[in-house]
């Protein structure tokens, strides 16, 4: 699962790791790992955090990224077209 793409989901969603754990019946410590890459779930808990997040579970797992100033970074808009949330 790539971390980045779970924080920045949990951020669209206005969610706190607290709340994301609520609605995931997970720890706010888990989702804390999982945000930092220590620890990845597993095919069942992710499906579970991406319904929480109104998000298809493939999307916790593809990688965005675009080029900018020579640096790789998160493609939002990719994702947030995934999404149908991006006009």
């Amino acid at each position: 699962m790539k971390n980045y793409h779970l924080q920045f989901l949990r951020l669209k969603a206005d969610l706190t790791q607290k709340e994301l754990a609520q609605k995931t019946g997970l720890s706010a410590s888990t989702i804390q790992k999982y945000e930092a890459g220590t620890s990845t779930p597993n095919v069942y808990i992710a499906m579970r955090i991406a319904k929480a997040l109104d998000s298809d579970v493939d999307i916790l797992f593809e990688p965005s990224y675009r080029k900018e100033d020579g640096r790789v970074k998160l493609d939002e808009r990719s994702i947030l077209g995934r999404l149908g949330r991006f006009g």
